[in-house]
């Protein structure tokens, strides 16, 4: 038996939707997974699987990704938009472990990260489709 199961319920879960905009020069495909890694802890949860699909942004070689990563409790996506002021950043991260996150923690992990950020939006759902307190 996998001891790292937990018995979840509905209630618990929560959805992050949130969109960053980095630097245009920021190395992000190579940090992406180690990025992911320490979301899933702050989460409470653990990445599993991952796999990262690249997809040309431009015509000047610059990659786009889409990142699938299945955690312990659910799950994070993350695709990037390549535009000429910067890198947009779309995260989707569902979770059920009963942990909270906030904007500020969330904000520590994007600075871990990179160096030139702007949150532009930050939402976190509960499991009715309401936006949280700690939105």
């Amino acid at each position: 038996m996998n001891k790292e199961y937990k018995k979840i319920y509905v209630k618990d879960v929560k959805r992050l939707l949130t969109m960053v905009k980095i630097s245009r020069n920021e190395n992000f495909i190579d940090i992406i997974k180690e990025f992911s890694n320490d979301l899933a802890k702050i989460l409470n949860s653990r990445l599993l699987y991952h796999k990262i699909y690249l997809f040309p942004a431009d015509f000047e070689g610059n990659k786009d990704i889409t990142f699938i990563g299945i955690l312990t409790t659910s799950h994070i996506v993350i695709s990037s938009y390549t535009e000429e002021d910067g890198i947009y950043i779309d995260i989707d991260a569902a979770w059920c472990s009963g942990e909270n996150l906030n904007k500020e923690k969330f904000e520590e992990l994007i600075k871990k990260y990179f160096k030139n950020y702007e949150i532009k939006s930050f939402k976190i759902y509960n499991y009715l489709g309401e936006e949280s307190l700690l939105s």
